[in-house]
């Protein structure tokens, strides 16, 4: 499904298995890193939650990302 996004030049794909769930229920690995303490947060589990490239006429979405004007944010 289609959404809108001011940040996306053509909004972004979410996956139907988000849209059509009743509620997404994401828990976070309470573990540290080897360097510092911080921790891995559910951000690993939204892997593919959003399309790198849009099936109907192979936009990249990855690539979109990658050309950010704020590097440090990708």
């Amino acid at each position: 499904m289609a959404f809108h996004s001011e940040h996306w030049g053509r909004g972004f794909l979410l996956a139907n298995a988000f849209v059509d769930a009743d509620c997404v229920i994401s828990t976070c690995c309470l573990k540290t890193h080897r360097f510092g303490g911080h921790f891995t947060l559910s951000l690993k589990n939204s892997v593919g939650a959003i399309a790198c490239y849009d099936p109907r006429d192979k936009y990249d979405y990855m690539g979109e990302l990658h050309q950010s004007p704020h590097p440090w944010l990708n």
